[in-house]
């Protein structure tokens, strides 16, 4: 892949930023997400503006996975969608259907196909204008054996679960907003917080270990597509993580009350950056030496 200039891929990130507001503003209302909600509460104007710099953020950092992956064409268009759509859409509406089952299927079916057509499209779209539809990078195969990845996704899954609930309650739990909007209390400690839990939806413990598979899934996904050293791609990973599947909380929605809404931004910015960059520095860990082929 020929290098462009410093100016040439600042105005390529410009550009992409277009197509991610556009393609967002153009597909959700097509597919009908939201047209059976109330509008959103602020100025429409406000709102479109943060959209815009979440769009920026995003084509930022899915630039630099692009620039950064070892995988080319096809192959690397598939991959970013696959990641996009896990994180933003199926995991992100397992926890909706869960804590807000009234938000209904049918709208979270819609959240699904809308993400999915912005992924991909967007995917297509990135990928042939910075130029990576050949890879400048040799194919590799990772040089980790399967009872080490078998390993891994336990490891994460679990490392998830402690994020979760970690930062769940150190950080969204403490805002009295969240805990009137959820119709909960906060028992005085973390400990006593898990016993709660444990006694009133002891399946959330299990529910989450099954989002923490899917959460491994991601993050090995982008490591594999990833190369450079191990805290160049788990920097990468994290920046991907928070920005695809955190940031859009920044977005007025009629769904959550600002307070609410932005508490469980900054709840999720944390945890879901510390689990990719987390497990991506740890996956690195997980290979094998190669053979050097002498004798």
């Amino acid at each position: 892949m020929k290098k462009s200039s410093p100016l040439v891929s600042a105005f390529k990130v410009l550009l992409l930023s277009a197509v991610m507001f556009v393609l967002f503003a153009v597909i959700y209302p097509i597919v009908g997400v939201g047209e059976d909600l109330p509008e959103p509460p602020g100025d429409p104007g406000q709102g479109a503006m943060i959209l815009l710099v979440c769009c920026f953020i995003q084509a930022t950092i899915l630039s630099m996975l692009i620039w950064r992956s070892k995988w080319s064409g096809l192959r690397l268009v598939l991959t970013m969608a696959v990641v996009w759509v896990l994180g933003g859409a199926v995991l992100s509406q397992m926890d909706t259907m869960w804590f807000m089952p009234e938000t209904g299927l049918e709208f979270i079916g819609k959240i699904v196909i809308a993400t999915g057509l912005q992924a991909i499209l967007f995917s297509v779209i990135a990928v042939w204008l910075l130029g990576k539809w050949r890879s400048d990078h040799p194919e590799e195969t990772l040089n980790i054996d399967t009872p080490a990845w078998v390993k891994a996704f336990l490891v994460l899954a679990i490392l998830h679960i402690v994020l979760y609930f970690t930062c769940g309650y150190f950080i969204a739990w403490q805002s009295e907003e969240l805990r009137a909007f959820y119709e909960g209390e906060d028992p005085g400690s973390f400990f006593a917080q898990m016993a709660s839990l444990l006694e009133g939806d002891p399946w959330l413990f299990a529910f989450q270990f099954l989002r923490g598979l899917i959460w491994a899934l991601v993050a090995a996904l982008l490591f594999a597509m990833l190369a450079g050293s191990r805290i160049s791609t788990s920097l990468i990973s994290a920046g991907v993580v928070v920005a695809l599947f955190s940031l859009m909380l920044a977005l007025p929605n009629p769904l959550m009350p600002e307070a609410v809404r932005y508490t469980h931004l900054v709840e999720t910015i944390v945890s879901r950056g510390l689990f990719a960059f987390t497990a991506v520095w740890y996956l690195h860990s997980l290979q094998r030496p190669r053979e050097s082929g002498l004798a």
